[in-house]
């Protein structure tokens, strides 16, 4: 995915984007100087992602479907 600013749209380096898994454990990334960032081994099935950036609020998807034949592509503003 890619983070961006909403209003500039101005590309976000450092963003820590997350999944605090069900067993309590937390996958992450960060966002590289291009605003992108990517998760592996996302487990199958619904899955809350939050993004949190200092000087921003928090975004938080809630249910986000993950299937197993196609990566998930989001743009978080």
């Amino acid at each position: 995915g890619k983070v961006v600013d909403k209003e500039s749209k101005a590309v976000l380096t450092g963003v820590l984007v997350y999944i605090k898994l069900n067993d309590g454990a937390i996958i992450s990334a960060q966002s590289d100087d291009e605003g992108y960032f990517k998760i592996k081994d996302v487990p199958i099935g619904r899955q809350n992602i939050k993004a949190e950036y200092l000087g921003y609020k928090p975004i938080f998807l809630s249910e986000i479907q993950i299937n197993s034949a196609k990566e998930l592509w989001l743009e978080l503003e």
